[in-house]
């Protein structure tokens, strides 16, 4: 019997080659070819084939042919091949020499990934990496592996982007720091390829704390020891220390350290004048410094400042602020007293200027003051300002409110809405907020002041009626726990100011705002209490008007003007001496207790007059909305006695009130307080009033000029 043998001559190659099989995964094929059998009874040829040397779990016939083409194996596998031949008798050969193929993978590789070093509580934004090739398989996943979970947990890693271009980002957990690897991984179920991105999380850094020490008093030439002081919390660990440097910052003449990297060391001044030095300290990543002033003088300098240019700024309920202008560079401070003559002093700011501004705070409304302008040279020579006499505002109540540029409906965070609000009198102020009434009391809005540092606005802990809007006083924590500031107090210049919030994703609406000076008002009591966001801005004044004389002017634009709408019920017996312009004259009206005599009175703004009450004090309330660019009552006096009403509610020192109006000898200012009904004049010498005049709120006020 013939027996069937694959003969040695025989040879087995391999072919490799691709193709995608189905549409999950890569797969690869190779062909084979060997030498045919020279028996003549040959029939077919099979090919046996597995994962093991020597050990097939496959056999395919493939037909009296001397090649074959392999199909479906899978990538990272090698694969181990024999032929053998069949005869016509069914008898098969022997296994023909062993050949192997490893099957290689095409899933993409990752390029390696930089290291990344972010701050604490930072957002890492896109981390981008690269594939060697596009991704053939679009159910390839990416994973990831963190070393530390704490850190930054897997879950938290986001991956995006396109063909071989792609990215990855997270934010670490809150106010947690330290390193993690983040292993990322591409695979396709076989094949799995890595690259590691190296993540580190630095501690807040809090800047170093600097002391240069205290202010002080030298001579020229002379040793002295700078004390500095400063201190750090370790942080960034590179290079974990701090580096401090004295430096001169202002001064006339040469400063010479003795080493100015040291934070206690040696200093000579070479002139006499007024000296900022500065330390400095570095911790590698934030730089704090302090300063400390140096009043450097010789034995000649015996000549004080000279004071110029006394001029009151500004006047409020509790303040007065006084401007001044200093020959040389000097301090400042204003001594002031109250008519009991009780003499009190402000805090000597040791800044060295010419140009000087202070502040007089804590004062008593319709009080008068006597103020002195002090400032000290260098040497430690005093100047003296000649006295100015003024009276603080009258304690007046102010409400005005804005509409927003659009409603605050807070979808996502950092939504903002701005509010423009007119403030008449420079002074203190409550901010009310009108919210609907389903706001979310787990959020909270930030609110800033013409641009500045913003606060964070709280929502009520109790009390909350979820069913409509409501006012809610604004509250603020000044960087401390909620609710700290309760109420939040605004100071205010007499000006328009930008109120503007920012939410917090609340998805809530805030409506309208309101500004007051009453510490006592409640929205609900006035038509200050329209819910409508889209009406047109409206303030209320309440004047005083006091049992005699009083002077009165209309700084609002009413709905209705007929002086039965704007001055609704005042005592029995009260005439209103309206002004009339063209001929100078009054023209009067009674009021009997029920109605007034001649209807037909319209009050405007700038219009005015004098009120005479026969018998009781009572509070006039303005109410209307602000006249759009009111003519200047500077355009409009002239030689003689002028009567002044303001067409807007403005209240100060007679110099805001007329802006760019020069005053000469003998011109005297007269109107009548609104605290007590007395009359005042006040008198300009050329040079300096006897008392400043202060006009308040809803006051008119005559201005008698000598001829010009």
């Amino acid at each position: 019997m013939q027996t069937n043998r694959l003969t040695s001559w025989l040879t087995l190659a391999l072919l490799a080659g691709l193709v995608l099989v189905g549409q999950r995964s890569l797969a690869q094929r190779v062909t084979l070819a060997w030498n045919a059998s020279t028996s003549t009874n040959i029939a077919s040829y099979a090919i046996h084939y597995g994962n093991t040397p020597g050990q097939y779990t496959v056999r395919t016939n493939v037909g009296n042919v001397n090649f074959a083409v392999i199909p479906n194996l899978m990538p990272g596998w090698t694969y181990y091949f024999a032929a053998t031949s069949i005869d016509t008798l069914g008898l098969e050969s022997p296994l023909s020499v062993e050949v192997s193929h490893a099957v290689t993978s095409q899933l993409p590789t990752l390029a390696e990934l930089p290291s990344l070093t972010l701050p604490l509580n930072t957002f890492s934004g896109q981390v981008p990496f690269t594939l060697s090739c596009p991704l053939p398989d679009p159910n390839a996943v990416f994973r990831v592996e963190s070393t530390n979970s704490v850190l930054v947990p897997a879950g938290a890693v986001t991956f995006g982007g396109l063909g071989t271009n792609r990215w990855l980002s997270f934010t670490p957990s809150v106010d947690v720091y330290g390193s993690t690897d983040l292993k990322v991984s591409l695979s396709d179920g076989l094949v799995t390829n890595t690259a590691t991105l190296a993540v580190v999380v630095n501690p807040f850094n809090h800047p170093p704390v600097v002391d240069a020490g205290t202010n002080l008093v030298a001579k020229t030439n002379a040793l002295y020891f700078l004390r500095g002081r400063a201190t750090d919390d370790g942080f960034p660990t590179t290079p974990g220390r701090l580096s401090t440097r004295w430096v001169k910052m202002t001064g006339p003449g040469l400063v010479t350290f003795g080493n100015s990297n040291l934070l206690v060391t040696t200093v000579r001044f070479s002139a006499n004048g007024i000296y900022k030095l500065r330390l400095s300290a570095h911790d590698g990543e934030v730089t704090s410094y302090a300063d400390v002033i140096y009043r450097v003088s010789s034995l000649t300098d015996t000549n004080a400042p000279t004071l110029s240019q006394v001029t009151v700024a500004d006047v409020t309920e509790n303040t007065i602020t006084l401007n001044w202008v200093t020959d040389e560079l000097s301090d400042e401070q204003i001594q002031y007293s109250t008519e009991a003559l009780t003499v009190l002093n402000t805090f000597i700011n040791p800044v060295p200027k010419l140009s000087h501004s202070v502040t007089v705070s804590n004062l008593y409304p319709g009080n008068t003051y006597r103020l002195v302008a002090r400032s000290r040279d260098s040497s430690g020579n005093k100047g003296y300002s000649a006295p100015v006499i003024v009276s603080t505002l009258d304690a007046a109540s102010v409400y005005s409110a804005a509409p927003a540029d659009s409603a605050l409906s807070v979808s996502s965070p950092q939504e903002t809405a701005a509010f423009s609000v007119y403030v008449p009198a420079s002074g203190v102020y409550r901010l009310w907020v009108l919210v609907d009434g389903s706001w979310d009391t787990s959020k909270t809005f930030d609110v800033s002041v013409n641009g500045g540092t913003p606060d964070t606005f709280s929502p009520p802990t109790a009390g909350w009626d979820a069913s409509a809007a409501q006012w809610q006083l604004l509250n603020g924590r000044n960087g401390g726990a909620a609710l700290s500031l309760d109420p939040r107090l605004l100071r205010l210049t007499a000006a328009s100011h930008i109120l503007r919030f920012v939410g917090a994703g609340s998805q809530r609406s805030i409506l309208r705002v309101l500004v007051s000076n009453d510490s006592d008002y409640l929205p609900g009591q006035d038509t200050l209490s329209c819910c409508n966001p889209n009406a047109e801005p409206i303030a209320s004044v309440v004047t005083r008007v006091h049992r005699g004389w009083t002077l009165v002017g209309m700084p609002l634009e009413a709905a209705d003007a007929g002086i039965g709408s704007v001055v609704p019920n005042p005592p029995a017996g009260t005439v209103f001496y309206s002004h009339v312009p063209a001929t100078t004259n009054f023209v009067a009206d009674l009021f009997d207790g029920v109605d007034w005599a001649d209807t037909s009175v319209q009050l405007t703004p700038g219009q005015g007059g004098m009120i005479y009450s026969p018998d009781a004090d009572f509070d006039w309330v303005i109410t209307g909305k602000f006249t759009l660019n009111p003519v200047s009552p500077v355009s409009l006096l002239h030689d003689g006695v002028n009567l002044v009403c303001l067409k807007t509610p403005e209240a100060g020192v007679i110099s805001k009130l007329l802006p760019g109006f020069v005053f000469r000898a003998g011109d005297t200012v007269q109107h009548v307080r609104s605290l007590n009904g007395d009359p005042e004049i006040h008198q300009f010498d050329g040079i300096r009033w006897d008392v400043v005049p202060v006009i308040n709120l809803g006051e008119a006020f005559y201005v008698t000029l000598v001829p010009r």
